[in-house]
């Protein structure tokens, strides 16, 4: 009875003592993560850092300071891995279990202020602030949030209030020279960056935003001498060739334009904001070209004006008045299947043509093509939608007479005389219609009206000409 007494008392003990050395080795092995956890975020081994972190994290054993110290190493590891989501969700989750936590408000908001959301980067560098974290950098991107939060006025007296402190921080001149920018104090911008370049004349984003400030100023000389400073310094910075290329495009030196954006391009073809550029160069290019050829064209030179416009849209294949145009010489030098191309391009390009009296053009083409049936098709478009164009009303009598169409002839004629009816030419036509109709009378009648109206009209001689 005794025996099994104390045979249970031992094993109470026994089980006791087991469970008593298990939680002291979980928290033994805690607190030797959370250590691990910390040396090698710290160290920069940032993935093993990670993993020990998030042990601590889900042990149940773990004490909230040693959860919190977790979050906080595991989000810095995340950040130093850019993985920002991430280290957005491990700050966030840590503000939660203790809002008091100064670095994580000021670390949430660096991640914040890289996405883009200023707003809400903002407001967490104010909570930072206001427990008493101190931190040059936070100060920095803290007036950088203002500013972009159009707070601009605050973000100048922070930024102002920095330079005091630090009156030889090129960098935080450089950012208010930008902010005075934003508020078009130009004046002062200049101030700033000129300290900027007497303290160090080889720093090339100063002579970048100077030459941002003489554009703004529309002293674009000054602007091109400040940019190309820059590129002495950087010959390859995409973001001064760029800016030069917009500043040799104002000074009209469009060639340069072009050799300079060409360089952005070979080292980076894909880069957007240069191929926009390159693409307004040659659309710029391109209407020189058809100005030249419409100098051309006025001294009837249709030649040259066609090798100007065939310039013009290799440039812009999209320019569809490069091609309207086009066809018109094309017609002049009676190149009609060169000229129906392009009127139809130019069709293809843009729909608003109509009022152009594109299809005047086009069935003048045809009828030169001796595609009559389509010809008569364009003519009655135009027609439709100008009534009153007795030039098209004549080719479409011309075209339906040549297609020896003379009843929907006699149709057009009669417009002609509604029009005008003290034209003899109108009358004239109408009676040579009745004739090749075979309506002698009328058309003898309509005759004798014309040379009542123009005793000199040549009758069945201007008819069709």
């Amino acid at each position: 009875m005794i025996n099994n007494y104390l045979d249970k008392y031992r094993f109470t003990v026994r089980c006791f003592l087991f469970f008593i050395l298990i939680y002291i080795t979980s928290i033994v092995y805690a607190n030797a993560g959370i250590i691990k956890c910390e040396n090698y975020s710290q160290m920069g081994l940032h993935e093993p850092a990670i993993n020990h972190c998030k042990i601590v994290i889900n042990n149940k054993k773990s004490s909230n300071i040693e959860i919190n110290k977790a979050l906080y190493y595991v989000g810095n590891s995340y950040f130093s891995l850019d993985q920002p989501d991430k280290a957005l969700e491990a700050f966030s989750n840590l503000i939660k279990n203790d809002k008091n936590y100064p670095e994580a408000h000021y670390l949430k908001g660096v991640i914040l202020l890289r996405q883009g959301k200023s707003k809400l980067a903002k407001e967490s560098f104010e909570n930072a602030i206001l427990l008493n974290y101190t931190n040059k950098q936070l100060s920095r991107l803290y007036a950088k949030s203002l500013l972009q939060n159009n707070d601009k006025k605050n973000a100048i007296l922070k930024l102002t209030e920095l330079t005091l402190t630090e009156p030889k921080d090129i960098i935080l001149l450089t950012e208010l020279s930008k902010a005075y920018i934003s508020i078009e104090n130009y004046s002062k911008a200049i101030e700033k960056i000129n300290k900027v370049i007497f303290l160090n004349n080889n720093y090339s984003n100063a002579y970048f935003i100077r030459s941002q400030i003489k554009s703004l100023q529309g002293d674009d000389k000054k602007a091109l001498e400040d940019i190309t400073r820059a590129l002495r310094i950087e010959n390859n910075n995409n973001r001064y060739l760029i800016k030069k290329t917009n500043i040799l495009m104002q000074l009209n030196n469009y060639q340069m334009a072009e050799y300079n954006i060409k360089k952005v391009l070979h080292a980076d073809p894909n880069n957007y904001n240069a191929k926009k550029i390159y693409e307004h160069l040659l659309k710029i290019k391109a209407e020189i070209s058809i100005k030249q050829a419409r100098e051309f064209v006025v001294n009837k030179n249709y030649l040259k004006a066609s090798e100007e416009y065939s310039n013009a849209i290799k440039l812009d294949t999209s320019n569809s008045y490069a091609y309207f145009e086009r066809s018109q010489i094309y017609y002049a030098l009676k190149k009609y299947e060169l000229a129906l191309n392009d009127i139809n391009t130019a069709e293809e390009l843009n729909k608003s043509f109509s009022d152009h009296s594109i299809n005047f053009i086009k069935g003048k083409i045809l009828f030169n093509i001796g595609s009559i049936e389509d010809s008569i098709k364009s003519f009655e478009k135009e027609i439709k939608y100008k009534p009153g164009n007795v030039i098209g009303i004549l080719w479409q009598i011309r075209a339906l007479s040549k297609n020896k169409e003379y009843s929907s002839a006699k149709i057009y004629a009669e417009k002609l005389i509604k029009i005008d009816p003290n034209s003899a030419r109108s009358y004239s036509i109408l009676g040579d219609i009745l004739l090749f109709m075979g309506e002698l009378e009328e058309s003898n009648k309509y005759h004798a009206l014309a040379l009542k109206l123009d005793p000199n009209y040549k009758i069945a001689t201007k008819t069709f000409n």
